[in-house]
């Protein structure tokens, strides 16, 4: 947690500006909730029939994707097709203006 600047805006408990631009993502809210904040690492062994896999794309701009793969249980082998959900996440903050 950075101390000692002025905070211009703050997201609760998440995000918060400073007046030199800098920004400080160190979660301050509930500690129930700071597990949801915790990236998941990718794993190749199956945890509760799920495992993932993170793939670079386009090494020269850093675009990577995230593949979740079913475990054996799902009905994959007598088709040989899997279902794809394809979503695209913003990531952008909105901080009102001062």
């Amino acid at each position: 947690m950075v101390t000692g600047k002025k905070i211009v805006d703050e997201v609760s408990g998440y995000l918060r500006v400073f007046e030199d631009g800098t920004v400080d993502r160190t979660w301050t809210g509930p500690p129930k909730f700071g597990l949801l904040m915790e990236p998941v690492s990718p794993h190749e062994e199956f945890i509760d029939g799920v495992a993932v896999r993170d793939q670079t794309i386009e090494p020269k701009s850093g675009l990577a994707v995230r593949i979740y793969i079913p475990g054996t249980d799902h009905d994959v082998h007598s088709t040989g097709q899997l279902q794809v959900i394809l979503h695209f996440h913003g990531g952008g903050y909105c901080i009102r203006p001062t």
